[in-house]
């Protein structure tokens, strides 16, 4: 079933811009059975071209100011109708929301949360505002309500009892675009919202909204309409349930480029920021003759803020990058060129280059108790003279120092509160995307850029790999998770979570990073730690973090990388009604098998239905065991995996 009719597509709420004014456009300008419609009022105008692309609905909307002044425009919003509710055919239930629909809610930066809910489920929110800057786009917080559900980039609703599924998302990034799902008591709708940072829009002028495309379960996708890098059509048709629409939409965003898995030893897990530069040489030494990168992640500047200035346990970066080339190894390194201590030269020599509030004062970005001033500020990349300093740091590390990789980190900070840039002539997302470009260009295209902490959807196509998860920990989960009321502190749980439903994002719109392998955890079991090295080597970058004399029989078989044996990683159950927001079985076939890895994340011990994932990948279950399914199932344990071969 597809939706065909644009009519019955847009609701009756017509869409509202807020900022001047929070001003609402009319509908009188609606014509339903037009290909192009537009609301208006007397300042603007949004024109809504409808287009259908093979099985495809794609929306492409205009903002235009009718006015003779500037408008400042936060955000514009439009709200798809009933049909759509009708088609995931969801019924409101003894004055309660259903509980037959799932929504997938996808962060909105590395360290964001990203899982499916149940609609009646409440997104957690942390009473705690230092934990959400850190975690989420503060202009779309979860909601803390039942029902009323939120995502970035792209969304999934599926009926899982009766089997409609929906994907709507972006496809282009010059703004953040989140889904907005009200499934609550009164009427239900999902509105998809564009983010302009209080943008402001010259007087008779407009702006393109990033273009949206909605597919639905019941008929093939396909990207047989696009065009390779020379030009040349180019494609594949997809099946539509959710990994096939999942794998359609990354195909259809992904950069026309290929990416390569990065081996190596990163310095954080073992010492934090007490290495040293010969603890680096040593690991470089332990590693001789192989092709790996060696990175140094903080610990060597003298403050955040002011990369040129190491501190006395780093006599000679430049010696020790000659050392490593030496070995036969890349090297590189961890900076966040976007934040600044507190105490540093940076933040008391230029000033005016932070982010500040309406009172003038910095606006902490963030907290970090390793460092001496605990807190951080934002940069104002607004500012060419922020960017400028962004591009001479960048060239001292990578044409000076000789790094050929560069881990970009606390990267959300600068646009964390968009309205508080100093110029408005951009949105947020461009204004960040130009600032990741600078740092592309000056490092060249030979150097490997790894963000983290990163806003996903302006880095597509710049970033060569990107954290897809909170840091991972040398625990389970911390004891303050569940007391700030979130799912989103470091620890193994969370960031596995995260690696799995994540997982379609590898090789498509850069390599995963589910952050590094460590040894020394004794808080955790020995299946929590089988758990986290098989989690981890589902992603294209895989570094392991130990002391250099564990290193003497090279990286370990830790590195056994599954990418590099398995072409086919599927996550077969995000969207299932038995996972909750833990989800738990991949899919993973290759020249030299196939097999199921099942992962409990959960407090419980999982009965994993064999029977049913081999029914949902195609093979006959009821040939090969009768009726009798219930023997075929399999026992994992909490806190757990188990690998499943499915051929000899």
């Amino acid at each position: 079933m597809v939706i065909d009719h644009i009519d019955h597509l847009l609701s009756s709420h017509w869409p509202k811009l807020t900022g001047q004014k929070g001003m609402t456009l009319g509908a009188r300008d609606w014509h339903p059975n037009k290909t192009m419609t537009s609301f208006s009022n007397k300042l603007a105008t949004l024109e809504l071209q409808v287009v259908m692309e093979g099985s495809a609905l794609k929306l492409v909307p205009t903002l235009i100011n009718r006015s003779d002044k500037p408008l400042r425009i936060s955000s514009a919003k439009i709200s798809l109708g009933s049909a759509v509710i009708d088609f995931l055919g969801h019924k409101q239930k003894h004055g309660r929301t259903g509980k037959e629909l799932k929504w997938f809610d996808q962060g909105w930066q590395s360290w964001s949360p990203t899982m499916a809910y149940s609609v009646g489920s409440v997104p957690l929110r942390s009473w705690l505002s230092m934990t959400n800057r850190m975690s989420y786009n503060l202009n779309n917080l979860p909601s803390n309500v039942p029902g009323q559900l939120s995502s970035t980039m792209y969304t999934m609703v599926a009926n899982v009892k009766y089997g409609p599924l929906l994907l709507i998302g972006q496809v282009a990034f010059n703004q953040f675009v989140y889904f907005k799902g009200h499934f609550g008591l009164g009427e239900q709708s999902i509105d998809v919202v564009w983010d302009l940072g209080d943008y402001q829009l010259a007087a008779r002028n407009s702006i393109a909204l990033d273009p949206i495309v909605i597919a639905t379960s019941g008929r093939i996708v396909s990207t047989k309409d696009t065009e390779d890098a020379e030009g040349a059509k180019c494609g594949e048709d997809y099946e539509s349930d959710e990994v096939g629409l999942q794998k359609w939409y990354m195909d259809l965003i992904k950069p026309k480029r290929d990416f390569l898995p990065i081996k190596g030893w990163c310095s954080w897990y073992w010492k934090e920021d007490k290495v040293t530069q010969a603890d680096v040489q040593a690991a470089s030494d332990a590693l001789k003759g192989q092709d790996v990168l060696i990175q140094l992640d903080d610990g060597y500047e003298t403050a955040v803020g002011d990369w040129k200035s190491q501190n006395s346990k780093f006599p000679d970066l430049e010696e020790m990058v000659n050392h490593i080339k030496a070995n036969g190894q890349r090297a590189g390194i961890w900076y966040a060129p976007f934040i600044v201590e507190r105490g540093s030269a940076l933040a008391k020599n230029h000033p005016d280059w932070l982010v500040r509030n309406r009172l003038g004062f910095p606006v902490v970005a963030g907290f970090v108790p390793n460092w001496k001033s605990w807190f951080y500020y934002a940069l104002d990349v607004s500012q060419p003279e922020v960017l400028e300093y962004v591009r001479s740091v960048t060239d001292y590390l990578v044409n000076h120092i000789g790094m050929q990789m560069l881990k970009i980190d606390f990267a959300y900070s600068p646009i964390m509160k968009p309205k508080l840039l100093k110029y408005k002539e951009k949105t947020s997302a461009q204004y960040f995307r130009d600032a990741l470009q600078v740092i592309r260009t000056t490092a060249g295209d030979h150097t490997t850029l790894l963000g983290c902490g990163m806003p996903l959807t302006p880095a597509i196509g710049i970033v060569d790999a990107m954290r897809v998860g909170i840091d991972t920990a040398k625990v389970w989960r911390t004891w303050y998770d569940r007391f700030l009321n979130t799912d989103s502190t470091m620890g193994v749980r969370n960031n596995s979570r995260n690696t799995l439903t994540r997982l379609v994002m590898n090789n498509r719109l850069w390599l995963n990073d589910p952050d590094c392998f460590f040894k020394d955890a004794p808080k955790l079991t020995e299946s929590e730690r089988e758990l986290d090295n098989v989690v981890k080597n589902l992603g294209g970058v895989n570094l392991v973090s130990v002391d250099p004399a564990e290193l003497v029989d090279g990286l370990g078989s830790n590195q056994a990388i599954v990418t590099e044996t398995f072409s086919t990683i599927d996550l077969l159950d995000l969207m299932s009604p038995s996972t909750k927001e833990l989800p738990s079985t991949v899919h993973l076939k290759g020249a030299h098998g196939e097999c199921l890895l099942v992962i409990n994340l959960t407090e419980d011990a999982i009965l994993e239905p064999l029977w049913w994932d081999l029914h949902n990948l195609g093979y006959p279950t009821s040939h090969m065991w009768g009726e009798d399914h219930a023997k075929h199932n399999v026992v994992v344990p909490k806190r757990s995996q188990k690998l499943i071969p499915l051929t000899e």
